[in-house]
């Protein structure tokens, strides 16, 4: 009995197919783990999500909004004076990113710009174990600092904000005169102390007692003083009462 040909040639095509297919699924199946594999190890890299960040955040970003990062603007400043620095500090300039420090579960990040550092931020890692960022701090602001000399009975502001006690330093007492009346009170001054401030201060000191406004003379170029105009009005009204 003769073979057929076209059977045997159908049944051997038929097998070549079954090994393609499975070749073809265990291959794929392979491909599809090593895509899972190389992602996952990807995510493990902190300088992946650190790019994108700094992409989405500095590189690609307006920098009117890099002020918004960090709460740097403080109750002293006029509204919206650290977007002006940030937008002078940044705007034309070549923003790099550099690695900081890196450990197991934090990541930190350095900005510059032509150089400068402006700002720096976090990544952590997420319950899943990816790199997420965790916050954004602006490390560059104003190498100011201001002295006022004030009289304890006085109210002063600064850019027409009420200065806290907090901003107090220290105190001092001027020489006895009679035209403190016998009171250590009056002879009191306090020395409050302003930094890094993004805006000129403009600052007024008035006595709380009589609401008279008191000039303040610079001593040098970050001491403000109300310690003469101050003894000078409580003469006037000692000597021109007496």
């Amino acid at each position: 009995m003769k073979k057929n040909p076209s059977r045997g040639r159908v049944a051997f095509t038929c097998i070549w197919l079954a090994i393609f297919a499975i070749s073809y699924t265990l291959w794929a199946f392979y491909l599809y783990n090593i895509s899972e594999t190389l992602e996952e190890y990807e995510r493990s890299l902190p300088e992946n999500e650190a790019q994108r960040v700094f992409a989405e955040y500095f590189l690609n970003a307006d920098p009117m909004k890099f002020s918004s990062y960090d709460d740097v603007e403080s109750q002293y400043d006029v509204r919206g004076s650290a977007i002006k620095y940030y937008f002078d500090l940044t705007y034309g300039k070549a923003l790099a990113l550099t690695e900081y420090d890196t450990t197991s579960e934090l990541a930190t990040y350095s900005v510059s710009a032509d150089d400068t550092e402006f700002a720096r931020f976090a990544l952590s890692k997420d319950e899943s174990g990816d790199w997420k960022l965790s916050k954004i701090i602006l490390t560059s602001a104003p190498s100011n600092e201001f002295l006022i000399n004030a009289p304890k009975d006085a109210i002063v502001t600064v850019n027409g904000v009420l200065l806290g006690g907090e901003c107090a330093v220290s105190e001092y007492m001027i020489a006895d005169s009679p035209i403190f009346g016998a009171d250590a009170q009056k002879r009191t001054m306090v020395t409050y102390r302003l930094s890094g401030l993004f805006s000129d201060p403009v600052f007024s000191v008035k006595l709380t007692s009589t609401d008279v406004q008191l000039s303040l003379e610079q001593s040098d170029d970050a001491t403000l003083s109300a310690e003469k105009s101050y003894i000078a009005y409580l003469s006037y009204i000692y000597y021109g009462s007496n």
